[in-house]
């Protein structure tokens, strides 16, 4: 488990800001990728189409 703390907070709003209108994120989808990108781990996912448009996140595809 890790902890939202400030960083991970302005990085989420950041990729809402940026994203919201071209791509239609879910808000927990970009909470994910805002911890992925804060904490420099990799994001396993099933659906790569919902975070591969965020430079610099490392996707992992499961499927």
């Amino acid at each position: 488990m890790l902890d939202v703390n400030k960083e991970i907070t302005s990085s989420f709003l950041e990729l809402m800001e940026k994203y919201s209108l071209s791509h239609k994120p879910k808000i927990d989808d970009m909470l994910i990728a805002a911890t992925s990108l804060c904490y420099g781990i990799e994001l396993f996912t099933l659906n790569v189409n919902d975070f591969k448009f965020i430079p610099k996140i490392k996707l992992i595809s499961l499927s």
